[in-house]
């Protein structure tokens, strides 16, 4: 738990200076480059969801705007270690808007076909919330990327299709077993913010 920790500070600060240096230079992206009320679509197959995705390059980081149903949430990439040896690298979810962030959630619970969990009495703040990833290869342009998620005694991986500047991503589930978990980790994340 205190490297994701420590991840999430590592990630946070890269955010954070990327800003400035945004603000010192242009104007930051706004959010009208994400449709705000994207249908929601489900994919040929029930296990997969399109969401609407705007992507910008940081220092040692890529970051995704991912926008669905009204929600909105920033998964940023840390580019890969060159001494990787097990081929995951850190990443950071985050809702910088705990509403847009409770959407978001939503419209995962929806096409998982979950109870979203309620909220809890000290619900907090949501931070940047330190996840994994790794590369299961590219297709065509097409990178596949698992996101591997844990909190508590919880744990839920999902499978993000995505092809860097396009405007759309899909995530396809990789169990069906991990739905509930998967929903509850991102209601922590995005909603209700990681009790400290």
């Amino acid at each position: 738990m205190t490297i994701w920790i420590h991840a999430a500070v590592h990630v946070a600060r890269a955010i954070a200076e990327h800003r400035k240096k945004a603000a010192a230079g242009k104007t930051a992206p706004t959010t009208s480059s994400i449709h705000r009320n994207a249908p929601f679509r489900r994919g040929p197959t029930e296990g997969t969801l399109f969401v609407d995705s705007k992507w910008e390059r940081m220092d040692g980081a890529r970051e995704i705007r991912l926008g669905v149903r009204g929600g909105i949430a920033f998964l940023t990439l840390c580019d890969p270690a060159t001494d990787a040896a097990d081929g995951w690298s850190d990443a950071v979810i985050e809702a910088r808007d705990a509403a847009k962030g409770a959407a978001f959630v939503g419209a995962f619970a929806a096409w998982l076909d979950v109870a979203v969990p309620p909220r809890p009495r000290a619900a907090g703040v949501p931070a940047p919330f330190a996840l994994r990833w790794s590369r299961m290869g590219k297709v065509d342009g097409v990178e596949r990327l698992v996101l591997s998620f844990a909190w508590k005694e919880r744990a839920a991986e999902i499978v993000l299709h995505a092809r860097t500047d396009a405007h759309m991503v899909k995530f396809v589930e990789k169990s069906t077993a991990m739905r509930d978990d998967l929903v509850a980790i991102l209601a922590t994340a995005l909603r209700d913010g990681a009790p400290t």
